[in-house]
């Protein structure tokens, strides 16, 4: 089992492809990526993390980080099927998850740190840099389908501590 995508990013837990570079984002996700297939994305760098309290900006309560990584790295997320973007020469993607399944449980996103001990997600600040459990699956809903990535768990490997900018100053 390889521990390299095809394009020298990080991505761990998955076969060699055997694809050409070429070949269409599809063919790289159903060969690389088996579908149901947790996968470990290792040094990013998380901007406006929203894991202790939902955001809800679509109807549907979620948890939300942007993840940013180089320009070379770009394919793995393609081979992730994220929404990728580009911004001032990085890589830059959101990964989300419910905050309830279909259930209605809560459904928070774990968070360690370097050394695997829980915890608080609060102290995580813009530029933190973490590794991602993420885990992507096909769904099929209303005769549509497609191909989904949410984050199950992140491992905070240098932290940068948010510290809550406060330009006022006390009024007597």
């Amino acid at each position: 089992m390889s521990k390299h995508p095809p394009h020298g990013g990080c991505l761990v837990g998955y076969d060699s492809p055997t694809t050409d570079e070429t070949e269409s984002q599809t063919t790289l996700i159903n060969e690389v990526l088996p579908m149901n297939k947790a996968t470990i994305v290792k040094d990013v760098t998380i901007n406006y993390p929203k894991l202790v309290t939902p955001v809800n900006p679509f109807g549907k309560d979620i948890f939300d980080l942007q993840i940013e990584v180089p320009a070379e790295r770009m394919e793995e997320f393609k081979a992730l099927d994220l929404k990728i973007r580009e911004e001032n020469g990085k890589t830059v993607a959101n990964v989300t998850r419910n905050a309830k399944n279909a259930k209605g449980d809560a459904t928070p996103v774990m968070v360690v740190d370097a050394n695997l001990k829980p915890m608080d997600a609060k102290l995580i600040g813009n530029g933190s840099t973490a590794n991602l459990k993420l885990y992507t699956y096909a769904w099929t809903n209303n005769g549509r389908s497609g191909i989904k990535t949410i984050m199950t768990a992140i491992q905070v490997t240098k932290l940068v501590e948010y510290v809550a900018d406060m330009d006022f100053t006390a009024v007597e």
